[in-house]
C-alpha cells in the first residue's frame, strides 16, 4: 500500500525545455523527486529550528540569567558564612593571645617574685650561717 502511493506521489515525471528553437527535456525519477523532497523538508524543518532558537533566544538567555544569578547568589551566601566564621576564629584567637599574655605575665611576675624571694633566701641563709659559725668560733673561745 505504501508502495503504491509512494510510487503515485513521486510517479516518473518528464521536464520539456524550449530554448533558441531547440527542445530538450530531463527526466525526473521516483529516486530523485523523493531525495529533493527529502532535502526540501529537512531544509524546511532547520528553517524552523533555527527561527525557534532565535525567536526563543531571549528566553533561553533569561532563563539562564536567572540560574547564574541563583549561583552567584550562592556563592555569595557561602563566602558570607566563611566571612563569618574567619571573624569568629579571628576573635577567639585574639582572645586567646590576650589570655596567654596575661598568663605569661603572671607566670614572669611570680618567677620574678620567686627569685626575688629565693635570693634573699639565699642572703639569710648565708647570713645565718655565717652567724652559726661565728657563735661557734665564740663559744669554743669561752670554753
Amino acid at each position: 500500500m505504501f508502495k503504491t502511493w509512494f510510487k503515485n506521489i513521486f510517479a516518473e515525471r518528464e521536464l520539456y525545455i524550449r530554448s533558441q528553437g531547440r527542445v530538450r527535456f530531463i527526466t525526473l525519477t521516483t529516486r530523485t523527486q523523493a531525495t529533493a523532497s527529502l532535502a526540501f523538508i529537512v531544509t524546511v524543518l532547520a528553517l524552523i529550528g533555527t527561527s525557534l532558537a532565535i525567536f526563543l533566544e531571549d528566553e533561553i538567555i533569561a532563563f539562564r540569567k536567572v540560574q547564574n544569578e541563583q549561583v552567584i547568589a550562592d556563592y555569595e551566601a557561602q563566602i558570607s558564612r566563611l566571612q563569618a566564621t574567619l571573624t569568629a576564629m579571628e576573635n577567639k584567637n585574639r582572645i586567646t593571645q590576650n589570655w596567654f599574655e596575661e598568663v605569661t605575665n603572671t607566670i614572669e611576675t611570680r618567677h620574678n617574685e620567686l627569685t626575688e624571694v629565693f635570693e634573699k633566701h639565699a642572703a639569710i641563709s648565708s647570713r645565718l650561717n655565717d652567724m652559726r659559725s661565728a657563735y661557734h668560733k665564740e663559744s669554743r673561745k669561752v670554753t
